[in-house]
């Protein structure tokens, strides 16, 4: 169902497929990409509707929507500064909002505007519905520490939003979603107010200033206006009096002073108990000052818990904990509104198995407790969980036809010179001073070839025998002798630069750096097989790759059980953005790519009917062309879908179609399979329309096969251009190293090796788990060839980089180039060439 948001509506529910409400034509998708379907909350105001917040979705998910229908100047602000802050604060614990997330709306035959906020939907229940699921059972002594792994989680939150100057003011359990991961995110930013400047407050005098007040939560100096962080502490210590005691704080209260201590209504560590009263302190001056110094007592009150449980019985809760022992008491959700109780299978399986080997161990007694001794002390621990497994694979074993390589085997063919075999083969002998000479010879014959350069360093370090980090690149490249698609090794010249600046210029740590090479294919189930044998190669502690969206979607899952760190630099699927906690990427999304081909389009080359061209088999066509879809109408229309994998598909009736509907632009779409098709319609064109396309289509192959027919009239979107590059010294330094210029893969890939090389420069230890929490810290940044680096907690980057380019007569060899269009003459692509009639 899709609701209308106009507040004058008779009849504001729609189905499904509706654009336009049927009872008051207001449309009913916002902003290109939102829409209402469930009215969650609403505010009265003097009798008047203020807000509502309503349950959205979007072509990526369901989203929440706030509405304001005040426009008081004072109450847009306010609503507008929720927006600011949140993207201000940017953090894994914190809701999300859109980038294009607040925005007016005017509904039809209205005056007035509706003011609109997007936020991210936070899957799962807030804690004042887990307990109400538990029958309002507290969290006992045995469970303490699902207490103190919350409380130290809202402490890191409130420490980072405390250190950019806010505090939140209506801290509660309501106000806190827990997620089926058992991650914790404080929700409903509204109040939200600063320590130093105070927009909303300058906009009041002090006497108007809203007080916030949610019975038994709130701090006593805030009633009276004089709120600032430690007040944040006070309602914090009341929700966990709430979880401990699983009374309402009110209700605990001296009815006289309104003071209240923990100590006494709960039987957790006396410890934890003092800490939460000490949050609950009447005066501000008595609370901790601020949130590290909660971490800092959580973590010596966590390490000096009682262990008076035996051997085998902390085995036992480790295991169960190392499993999430949280989805032992949190009933898995699905829904923000109106959650159901559901059994856990896993947790179930989980408990069976550790009273199993309590069952177990007391049958075999002391035999069997020596057992577990011996079989810990011979046994290495793994690097991707805490459990103990048998001795993992060493990185880069002599194992020739796996695919992957550090230097033992060539992965691409293609021209191999004599001296490059040669040198692989004194690699695979461990004759590295040989092998040294005989690919330092093959690099003067052949410089551009990023293999040979890789292998090099590895055999120079191999020679030096110093200490190394391990990091591998996942790419396409046994693509044949014939093949003049070289993205793949586009990628390998990107980690090939960085690998060599580190190792000549900067070590890490002292430390050189090591890259394993790894053949994809390109193909979803060899990457598989790829990320599952990455994953076991221990000494490896990220991946670069892969190149398409729909070999990372499938490798994706792989990379997170065995907890490596994948960083593409060229898959761009919104897809992509829920994959899991260990894929980020350096390169912009689909949406930043269709959102600057609809903008062009619309206003540049004032074309306003189009055909569409992707690939549905294609993760990476299907989303770029849905999200073109999204935010290409309602101003402009698509009048006809052409797909490449249709059997029948003919370039030149497709053009003939697309020109009967109607169509003044045409948009390309393909995947790296469907290029050919793609450059079938261009030739179809005949110069006759505006053509523009997505970054697959950014390769030498549209230039050598038809730079011709592309010239003044192809606008090719990217994420980088060296005459346009925010660092210029790395493309001077790519000149020099491969002897010509090069694409926004290899600037991207160059990118995420540097973020690789950031986080373990900076990060507090060198594993696998460590080098994804440095990236994902609020203030990881890194700097590359794209400029600075950071992420978004789902691990988007934060930065967007687009680039659209155009095809133009270099006058030289090769006879064509793409080069940015601000730095081309004006482009013929808004009317028809007249030497070209239709």
């Amino acid at each position: 169902m899709r609701h209308c948001i106009n507040p004058n509506c008779p009849k504001p529910k729609n189905n499904e497929n509706e654009v336009l409400c049927q009872a008051c034509r207001s449309s009913l998708l916002l902003q290109g990409d939102y829409w209402a379907t469930q009215v969650l909350a609403e505010r009265q105001v003097h009798g008047s509707l203020f807000s509502r917040v309503f349950k959205a979705a979007s072509r990526e998910g369901q989203k929440i929507l706030k509405v304001l229908y005040d426009n008081d100047p004072w109450a847009v602000a306010r609503f507008q500064r929720e927006a600011d802050i949140l993207n201000r604060l940017q953090h894994s614990g914190l809701p999300r909002v859109q980038p294009d997330g607040f925005f007016p709306f005017t509904p039809k035959n209205s005056s007035e505007k509706v003011h609109c906020l997007v936020i991210e939907y936070i899957e799962g229940i807030n804690l004042q519905q887990w307990m109400e699921e538990r029958g309002n059972r507290p969290i006992s002594k045995d469970e303490e520490r699902i207490a103190i792994k919350w409380l130290q989680q809202l402490a890191n939150i409130l420490d980072h939003v405390h250190k950019q100057g806010f505090f939140h003011r209506d801290i509660k359990s309501s106000n806190i979603m827990l997620k089926p991961d058992g991650q914790l995110v404080l929700i409903d930013f509204g109040e939200v107010r600063g320590e130093n400047t105070d927009t909303y407050q300058e906009k009041r005098n002090a006497s108007e200033v809203t007080v916030v007040y949610s019975r038994g939560y709130t701090a006593p100096e805030q009633l009276d206006g004089m709120a600032d962080m430690r007040s944040d502490f006070f309602s914090l210590g009341r929700t966990f009096t709430y979880l401990l005691t699983g009374t309402p704080p009110h209700d605990l209260e001296d009815r006289q002073t309104g003071m209240l201590t923990l100590r006494d209504k709960t039987d957790v560590s006396p410890w934890l108990a003092d800490l939460i009263d000490s949050l609950m302190a009447p005066s501000p001056e008595y609370r901790p000052r601020d949130a590290q110094e909660i971490l800092d007592r959580l973590d010596a009150g966590a390490n000096n818990l009682p262990q008076s449980r035996s051997l085998l019985q902390s085995e036992t809760h480790n295991l169960i904990e190392n499993q999430q022992l949280e989805a032992a008491i949190i009933p898995k959700k699905t829904n923000n509104l109106n959650p159901k109780s559901s059994e856990d299978s896993t947790n179930k399986k989980t408990v069976k198995m550790a009273k199993k080997i309590i069952g177990l161990i007391t049958i075999l007694g002391i035999a069997g407790l020596a057992w577990v001794f011996f079989k810990s002390s011979n046994t290495k621990e793994s690097p991707v969980s805490n459990t103990v497994e048998e001795p993992i694979a060493s990185t880069c074993p002599q194992e020739f036809g796996d695919k992957i390589s550090c230097g033992e085997e060539i992965l691409f063919p293609g021209n191999a010179l004599l001296e490059k075999q040669s040198g692989v083969g004194a690699f695979a002998a461990g004759k590295y001073k040989e092998a040294i000479r005989l690919l330092e010879s093959a690099r003067e014959k052949q410089p551009n070839d990023p293999e040979t350069l890789i292998y090099l360093n590895n055999a120079r370090l191999a020679e030096q025998k110093v200490e190394v980090y391990t990091i591998a690149v996942a790419a396409p490249l046994n693509t044949g002798e014939n093949s003049v698609d070289n993205s793949g090794l586009e990628v390998l010249r990107g980690v090939a630069q960085a690998q060599n600046k580190i190792n000549q210029v900067e070590k890490i740590n002292g430390k050189g750096l090591r890259v394993a090479i790894a053949d994809d294919a390109d193909n979803p189930d060899q990457g598989k097989k790829i990320a599952k044998a990455l994953t076991e190669q221990g000494d490896i502690l990220g991946v670069v790759g892969h190149l398409s969206s729909g070999v990372s979607l499938q490798a994706a899952p792989v990379y997170a059980q065995g907890k490596l760190l994948l960083i593409s630099p060229t898959s761009t699927s919104i897809e992509l953005s829920k994959a899991g906690d260990f894929l980020f990427r350096t390169v912009s999304t689909d949406r930043e790519s269709a959102l600057a081909l609809a903008g062009y389009l619309l206003t540049t080359a004032r074309q306003g009917k189009v055909a569409v061209f992707y690939n549905s088999n294609s993760a990476y066509s299907r989303s770029l062309r849905n999200e073109f879809r999204a935010r290409f109408p309602p101003t402009g229309e698509i009048v006809e879908e052409f797909d490449f994998s249709d059997p029948a598909f003919n370039a030149v009736r497709a053009v003939d179609k697309a020109s009967r509907e109607g169509a003044t632009a045409l948009v390309l779409l393909p995947n790296t399979s469907t290029r050919g098709e793609a450059r079938e319609v261009v030739k179809a064109n005949q110069g006759r329309y505006c053509i523009v396309a997505g970054d697959s289509f950014y390769n030498s192959e549209t230039l050598t096969d038809i730079g011709s027919d592309a010239v003044d009239r192809l606008v090719v979107v990217t994420f980088w251009h060296p005459s346009n590059s925010p660092n210029p010294n790395f493309p001077q330094a790519a000149m020099q190293l491969w002897g010509g210029s090069v694409s926004h893969r290899t600037a991207l890939a160059y990118d995420a090796t540097r973020v690789l090389e950031t986080a373990l420069r900076y990060g507090s230890s060198q594993d696998r788990v460590s080098v994804r929490k440095k990236l994902a810290e609020p203030t990881f940044q890194a700097t590359g060839a794209t400029g600075e680096i950071s992420f978004n907690p789902n691990g988007d980057r934060q930065q967007p980089i687009i680039e659209l380019t155009t095809v133009v007569s270099s006058g030289g060899t090769p006879p064509y180039a793409f080069v940015p269009i601000d730095r081309a003459s004006p482009l013929e692509c808004d009317r028809p060439r007249p030497d070209r009639p239709l």
